[in-house]
């Protein structure tokens, strides 16, 4: 059992290749929590669109990454929120580019 989030839609029980996938963003931290608005979101249904998927997101996270790098903190409090966020991004790319290097799906 994982938390997986309020907007994450299981497939269904029967449909092993889609609960592979749904393991595999588990193990690269990928859920589904947000507030919903959007619904569910976008969740890959096979190998190549679970690449391509995890291609996009690790391209997004290093965009995260380069603004909380280049942010300015204004006191103590926020460099830490900084430098925390920052081992935060770069654990969550670490994840993805291990993924992408060691299994080529």
């Amino acid at each position: 059992m994982a938390s997986m989030g309020l907007d994450f839609k299981p497939p269904k029980t029967s449909d092993e290749k889609a609960w592979e996938i749904v393991a595999k963003l588990w193990e690269v931290g990928v859920t589904f929590h947000s507030c919903g608005c959007g619904g569910p979101g976008y969740r890959p249904r096979d190998p190549r669109a679970y690449r391509k998927f995890l291609q996009e997101t690790l391209a997004s996270y290093h965009e995260t990454l380069r603004r909380w790098i280049e942010g300015t903190p204004r006191n103590p409090r926020e460099a830490t929120d900084q430098r925390e966020a920052i081992a935060s991004w770069r654990e969550r790319i670490a994840r993805i580019e291990h993924v992408l290097t060691e299994h080529n799906d």
